[in-house]
């Protein structure tokens, strides 16, 4: 299925790695709930695949969310950066 789970004890919250290693999470969790969709959608099973592509749909937000701190994280360090 999916990968072990890497060791993040090391690794302060609120940093770049530790929002890496989230986004990883989440998108593992994403292509495994894309998975159940397209399980559903071959079976036919409305049902799950409403349930599970909207789940998919969720995680990926989420995502997205993740994505944009660590993008608010490097401007701050680059103005960080060139005040110092």
């Amino acid at each position: 299925m999916t990968a072990p789970r890497p060791d993040t004890n090391h690794i302060s919250h609120g940093t770049s790695e530790m929002l890496f290693a989230c986004i990883v999470e989440a998108l593992d969790l994403t292509m495994f709930k894309a998975g159940l969709a397209a399980d559903c959608a071959a079976i036919n099973d409305r049902a799950g695949l409403n349930y599970h592509a909207r789940q998919t749909a969720i995680v990926f937000e989420q995502v997205l969310g993740l994505l944009a701190m660590l993008n608010e994280a490097r401007k701050a360090a680059q103005i960080a950066e060139e005040f110092a």
